[in-house]
């Protein structure tokens, strides 16, 4: 009889191994790339919506507007889509500040994550998930590093921005910390000498790196030391990496292989973002590439900037910016308020930046100390997957205060692609609200532009709040006598907003000749929306962006019945709301 070789593995990990143990990890990877291959369908779907209905666009537009019908069972399929955009996007859980759907995808992630840590552990038995947390959490790292990058392929399959993955990401930093904690504290329960073997002592300290990481990651400390968390992050980030690869070299031959990943993935992350850089910054860069900065009011400032991009930037889309005579080890992510001009290659891009604490603050200091002038400016960008909103026939812009930096370009964007009969819109509404008049002599600047070329077959109408009519605003560096008209200059006029009043005409004139019409008071954005969506036909697109406030309302009243399902049942259009939430 052939001898029987003995198991070099004690009895008790041979038996893990008859309950694929080393088989959950692939599970859930698995689970991970059908999850990633619906997204894609789903991205692939809505982009042939985009393309049929561009491929169309100037019959659409020419076309007479269709008379909106009773309800129909061929309008079911856009109604269902309706009630799911309300339900898992529009409607918001208070208590973490997070859409119905995102709390349904985390949801889901804690469940598969627990459901293969502590199944087939015969009644929850220490030795059968003291080490699969290991496992399992060493699996996450390469997804938890892909959702920290800008330049990876889970955003160009499934069309998702980086900065919306980046929830994703702190998600699954926190969820898989909970393993490293379960593997942390069963391993001590088994009375473990975590200072016997070296690469056990990694694996502790790894656990604390890890920890510590995730815990200064949290919003209050991530917000408020902005500096000291990007600086530790990445520091502490590497640390980590090399203590779990020593950590799971010991373990096990195979499981560094784990780690590896992270270093693929990051490593292209930042080859990308590095021949960007290099080549923006200095093959390709204008002899004249200072950044112009200016600052606006007491609380905004305005950069100019002169680039050469090769293949340009969407409207919506957002740069990262170095000043190295300000702070050379850092950059931070700034909205480009223009759209390219195909006529030049040196463009001009714009970047309005609302003044806050920390870097922002210098910004405006360094102008206070040296008026308007300039200074150098490195850019890295740009980024964003903004929606494309060609397919709509309604295009609904709301901003507040800053928040203009993202609406303003887009809707430029827009009334040139129709212009050109590369867009399906036949009505274009903006509003922005704003707490000081000072805004809009800029803002006149830049209107006059976008409606001298907007096509006489476009509908156009243009609406600006000042929600501060208390007292009069600070005045900028540039123009000390820049005072506005206090509230008791304003003609009253009874249509939109709170406030329902029309501001003093000798400040405004420039505005009024363009159409402009001008109010005090909050804009009644429910009001503004219902009157917009009940004037449409066809489906409308509404963008916005500015303080939470702004973007609640609007969720809100895109969440009533004249935005709902039955009345797109009935043959109301169907709506897609588009929000930045750009945040830290």
């Amino acid at each position: 009889m052939p001898k029987v070789l003995a198991s070099p593995f004690p009895p008790w990990l041979n038996e893990l191994k008859r309950h694929g143990e080393e088989d959950y990890p692939r599970y859930i990877w698995y689970i991970y790339l059908g999850f990633f291959a619906l997204a894609t369908f789903i991205n692939v779907c809505s982009k042939l919506w985009v393309w049929h209905r561009r491929r169309n666009a100037s019959s659409i537009r020419s076309s007479y507007p269709t008379v909106k019908d009773g309800s129909s069972a061929s309008r079911l399929p856009m109604a269902l889509l309706t009630a799911s955009r309300i339900v898992g996007y529009r409607w918001r859980i208070p208590a973490v500040n997070m859409a119905v759907v995102e709390m349904l995808l985390i949801s889901a992630y804690i469940v598969i994550l627990f459901s293969f840590e502590f199944c087939n552990t015969q009644g929850l038995v220490l030795r059968y998930f003291a080490n699969r947390a290991g496992h399992i959490a060493g699996v996450q790292f390469p997804l938890i590093v892909a959702l920290s990058s800008k330049n990876n392929m889970v955003q160009l399959l499934t069309g998702v921005s980086h900065e919306k993955l980046n929830l994703m990401h702190r998600v699954t930093s926190r969820v898989t910390l909970v393993m490293v904690w379960i593997h942390w504290w069963s391993r001590y329960v088994t009375e473990m000498d975590f200072f016997e073997e070296a690469w056990i002592t990694c694996g502790l300290f790894a656990g604390i790196t890890f920890s510590l990481l995730t815990l200064i990651s949290f919003q209050p400390i991530r917000k408020r030391f902005y500096e000291f968390f990007y600086i530790s992050h990445v520091f502490l980030v590497m640390v980590f990496l090399v203590l779990a690869i020593i950590h799971c070299a010991g373990a096990s031959p195979g499981m560094p292989f784990y780690i590896y990943p992270c270093f693929i993935v990051w490593g292209f992350d930042r080859l990308c973002r590095f021949t960007r850089y290099v080549v923006m910054n200095n093959f390709i860069k204008p002899k004249a590439s200072a950044g112009e900065l200016e600052l606006l009011n007491h609380d905004t400032l305005r950069l100019k900037i002169k680039r050469r991009i090769p293949l340009g930037w969407r409207a919506g889309q957002h740069a990262f910016l170095a000043f190295p005579t300000l702070n050379p080890t850092q950059s931070h992510p700034f909205t480009i308020a223009t759209i390219p001009d195909g006529e030049s290659k040196e463009q001009v891009l714009m970047f309005v930046i609302r003044v806050r604490e920390g870097f922002t603050k210098r910004m405006r200091d360094h102008v206070h100390a040296n008026g308007i002038g300039h200074l150098p400016v490195f850019m890295d960008g740009p980024y964003g997957a903004p929606p494309d909103i060609t397919p709509f026939e309604t295009c609904i812009f709301i901003a507040g205060g800053s928040g203009i930096s993202y609406i303003l370009p887009r809707f430029h964007e827009i009334i040139k692609q129709a212009s050109a009969e590369k867009a399906c819109a036949r009505r274009i509404a903006f509003v922005w609200a704003i707490r000081e008049p000072s805004h809009m002599r800029w803002l006149s600047e830049n209107l006059t532009t976008i409606l001298a070329s907007a096509p006489s077959t476009l509908d156009i109408s243009v609406s600006i709040f000042i929600t501060n009519t208390s007292q009069q605003e600070s005045p900028s560096l540039d123009d000390p006598s820049s005072k506005r008209s206090s509230a008791t200059d304003i003609e009253k006029q009874h249509d939109l907003g709170s406030g329902d009043e029309k501001v003093s005409e000798k400040d405004t004139d420039t505005l009024e000749t363009l159409g402009v019409e001008l109010y005090t008071g909050r804009p009644d954005v429910h009001k503004i929306l219902e009157a917009q969506v009940k004037a449409s036909v066809g489906p409308v697109s509404v963008d916005v962006s500015g303080p939470t406030p702004l973007v609640s309302a609007v969720r809100s009243a895109l969440s009533s019945s004249f935005a709902g399902p039955m009345n797109v049942l009935k043959g109301g259009p169907m709506i897609q709301l588009n929000v930045e939430n750009f945040t830290m």
